[in-house]
């Protein structure tokens, strides 16, 4: 009887930069940031306010683990 002899090799794998939760976190946070760039040119202070408010948070979010 003899031994089959399968050789060991390295298989390329993608390696992740974050999680998904953290991919909608930055998506969330690209989001607010174009919309504030508009509406700080044309929209209302409280408005823009909350979204700096929010962005605050999920920037705090993004940092917890």
């Amino acid at each position: 009887m003899t031994t089959t002899f399968w050789p060991t090799f390295a298989v390329p794998v993608q390696l992740r930069t974050g999680s998904k939760r953290t991919d909608r976190l930055n998506d969330l946070e690209n989001r607010m940031n174009a919309f504030l760039a508009e509406k700080e040119r044309t929209g209302c202070a409280e408005v823009v306010d909350r979204v700096k408010a929010s962005r605050e948070e999920v920037r705090n979010a993004r940092s917890r683990p």
